[in-house]
């Protein structure tokens, strides 16, 4: 009996550690910063490509906050520094007969000089 018990107990937490999301390391800023329609216009930021995408998240806010975080990594890839939101609204994601939180984001990509 209580081999069976530990046995359970054993594959219960292997399970648990199997379905555990690692957080990402947020303790650093962002390469790519987030500004504002002024300040790219003030710096005379060059426009490189416009960008959207949806990302599910355990709150709306966590949903914005990996949308971002995506959207500024491929902004890195076209050598962007910086982005400016220019739309976000929250929708609901579908996934495996469950509703997630998500958000719809989109950002347009800037080359700022100085930054």
């Amino acid at each position: 009996m209580l081999q069976s018990l530990s046995k359970t107990v054993f594959v219960l937490s292997i399970l648990l550690l199997i379905g555990c999301e690692t957080i990402p390391d947020t303790s650093t800023p962002h390469p790519v910063r987030t500004l504002d329609r002024s300040q790219v216009e003030s710096m005379n930021c060059v426009f490189l490509y416009r960008s959207s995408k949806t990302v599910s998240g355990w709150s709306t806010a966590s949903a914005t906050a990996n949308g971002l975080r995506e959207l500024k990594n491929q902004a890195i890839v076209a050598e962007g520094n910086a982005v400016v939101i220019t739309n976000a609204y929250p929708t609901s994601i579908w996934r495996e007969g469950y509703e997630l939180d998500g958000v719809n984001l989109s950002v347009d990509v800037y080359k700022c000089p100085g930054l």
